[in-house]
């Protein structure tokens, strides 16, 4: 039996992507033979490094399994690349790390290929394994519903939804803020903010629901007519993919 390391121990509730793409991927490996685990063993097959900072659910950083790997040098390391600087409003110089990350992986696996090219033009990388490997979502979670075909008419409003765990200003703040101007005035409308809204701009005519997730927030989306999404130099979120899968137009 093979057994697969993760760096980041996903905890139960809302949280970033990555954490939603380690229960999947790790659901996905138990359900067909493999050892998941998310503690250093004595010869792990395969380390898959998420995050290479130390943090939250992160035990393990770039330093540990560099040191990992000295002692045990037939373990694979594949590295998942979902980050960068220009995603926020400030840097926070995290693409250092990343680089560094890269060049002890065996594999680098890009969440999109215009993450991929960003960092392969920006730095002129030569790597010698690396693949793209697009997001998916729980489709137990996040499914349309059946039997319904969604019509929009004069009498109806039109149900507009976001979500987002981050309240970084460049997850569309900019935009949803222009909307909820736009919405003092159009009654026809209504837009609905799950997740963490950036504490510096107040709505006033957006309905805020608190961060939610799994089945919970598939059944929130389903109600709804039209995903927004309106980030910026997003790498490949989520949120739209969720939305998409419950049988939104975005």
């Amino acid at each position: 039996m093979k057994t697969i390391f993760f760096n980041l121990n996903p905890p139960e509730g809302s949280y970033g992507g990555g954490a939603f793409f380690v229960k999947n991927l790790s659901r996905f490996l138990l359900e067909n033979g493999y050892k998941v685990t998310y503690e250093f063993e004595k010869n792990l097959d395969i380390i898959f490094m998420i995050d290479p900072r130390r943090g939250p659910y992160k035990k393990y950083g770039l330093q540990e399994i560099y040191n990992y790997k000295k002692y045990f040098p037939n373990t694979k390391i594949i590295y998942r690349v979902n980050e960068c600087d220009i995603k926020r409003e400030k840097s926070i110089n995290i693409e250092p790390i990343l680089l560094e990350a890269m060049k002890i992986a065996n594999k680098v696996v890009f969440i999109s290929k215009w993450l991929k090219d960003y960092f392969i033009n920006k730095y002129n990388l030569k790597l010698k394994s690396v693949n793209t490997i697009l997001n998916g979502c729980n489709s137990e979670h996040f499914f349309p519903k059946k039997n319904i075909v969604k019509q929009i008419n004069n009498n109806n409003k039109i149900k507009l939804v976001t979500h987002h765990w981050s309240n970084n200003y460049l997850k569309g703040f900019y935009i949803y803020n222009k909307i909820d101007k736009l919405l003092e005035n159009n009654s026809d409308i209504e837009f609905t903010f799950i997740g963490n809204y950036n504490k510096d701009f107040i709505p006033k005519n957006i309905k805020l629901i608190s961060p939610k997730s799994g089945k919970e927030l598939g059944n929130i989306l389903q109600e709804q007519d039209i995903y927004i999404t309106a980030t910026q130099n997003e790498p490949c979120g989520m949120h739209h993919i969720e939305g998409m899968s419950s049988g939104l137009p975005i």
